[in-house]
């Protein structure tokens, strides 16, 4: 997970916001990791063992809260992000791609995930 703060990090060194980039990074982790859970949780749910608990809009919004909170603290309690910068800015050449080729492979299942789980039905094979 630090790694993949890290690239995003880095993609937001090239962005005009004015916003610090590290929290911007923190935004963009919080929210994929959120993707996930609402994913797991569509999973677990099509398949019977947990109920889907994004009905409503209310509970929705704190645990987006908790989410991005949790990562925000993570990241700036004790200035671990600059830790984190500085332990992967001496980084080779070869561990950088074969670290980019790592966060594409996360992103790419994480977007083949929310097409699996939405077009999964329970009790069909073909």
């Amino acid at each position: 997970m630090n790694y993949i703060w890290y690239k995003l990090y880095r993609a937001s060194l090239k962005s005009t916001l004015s916003k610090p980039r590290g929290l911007l990074a923190s935004i963009v982790l919080s929210v994929i990791l959120f993707s996930n859970i609402i994913v797991f949780n569509a999973f677990i749910s099509k398949i019977d063992l947990f109920p889907f608990v994004f009905h409503q809009i209310k509970k929705l919004i704190p645990i987006i809260q908790i989410v991005l909170f949790a990562v925000i603290y993570l990241y700036y309690s004790g200035k671990r992000f600059l830790m984190i910068i500085k332990k992967y800015r001496v980084e080779t050449k070869k561990h950088r791609i074969i670290g980019s080729i790592c966060v594409i492979m996360y992103a790419f299942l994480s977007f083949l995930s929310i097409i699996i789980v939405s077009l999964y039905k329970p009790g069909y094979l073909p």
